[in-house]
């Protein structure tokens, strides 16, 4: 066995040690429990499976009442150079506070390079909020296509928002239709996914929208492609989107 292999291996058996230690401190909890998770998962010699491991360890625990959690935890997620599954665990760790605590950071959130990262702080919205503060939020989404978003984005926003109060949401959405904030007309259809056809023309009157959805690069994972009669293919207008996409799904 070489020098290298005999690091990794005592590497390993390290962690797997320190595993079952952040087992134990998530039935302990406590401040110092606290505190240690968070230094541990912000330090970024440390691996990202046990950063991960030490944010799941202090579920439920995050003091609202101190600060410091709160601006570690935000740090923690803002920072790109985080690894994805760091900053999911602490963004669900930030979603455990108050409202009032975390929307306007989540908001600040949007302008991350990555749309999983909106998407990701917007779902935490959107379960924070209700259908009078729907139109705010969706003049907080992307204005035009110059910024990346994914097709999951707006079916996603969609549902969610559609399942606030099952008679009203779409009086609510539907005035964003013709709206000039791409996000805000992309989640208006995407709330049609999976809708009845009898309730669909508002939608369907989409069909011949223009307006250029995201231009991509294939490692940013936008998605922005269809099945259609088994052929594949490659949205690039909010009309695709409805055509390709929306009006094949509906019930």
């Amino acid at each position: 066995m070489t020098p290298q292999q005999v690091t990794d291996q005592l590497k390993l058996y390290q962690e797997q040690e320190l595993e079952k230690v952040f087992v134990d401190m998530k039935r302990v909890g406590g401040r110092p429990v606290v505190e240690y998770c968070l230094a541990y998962a912000k330090d970024k010699s440390k691996s990202e499976k046990m950063r991960s491991d030490a944010l799941a360890a202090i579920e439920n625990r995050v003091d609202k009442n101190v600060p410091a959690d709160f601006q570690t935890l935000f740090d923690i997620i803002r920072d790109p150079a985080n690894p994805d599954p760091v900053r999911g665990v602490a963004m669900a760790r930030l979603g455990e506070l108050p409202r009032e605590m975390i929307v306007a950071k989540l908001y600040s959130l949007f302008e991350d390079k990555k749309w999983q990262v909106r998407l990701d702080a917007a779902k935490l919205i959107l379960k924070s909020i209700t259908l009078k503060d729907v139109p705010d939020f969706l003049r907080h989404l992307p204005a035009d296509a110059k910024t990346k978003m994914g097709m999951s984005e707006p079916i996603t926003y969609g549902a969610i928002i559609a399942a606030m109060d099952p008679k009203k949401p779409h009086e609510v959405l539907n005035q964003f239709m013709t709206s000039t904030n791409l996000g805000a007309k992309l989640t208006s259809a995407g709330a049609y996914w999976l809708a009845k056809k009898a309730e669909a023309s508002p939608v369907t009157s989409m069909e011949q929208d223009k307006a250029p959805v995201s231009k991509c690069d294939p490692a940013d994972n936008c998605g922005w492609e269809c099945v259609v009669n088994k052929e594949t293919k490659t949205v690039t207008t909010v009309g695709e989107f409805v055509r390709w996409c929306i009006e094949p799904n509906l019930q």
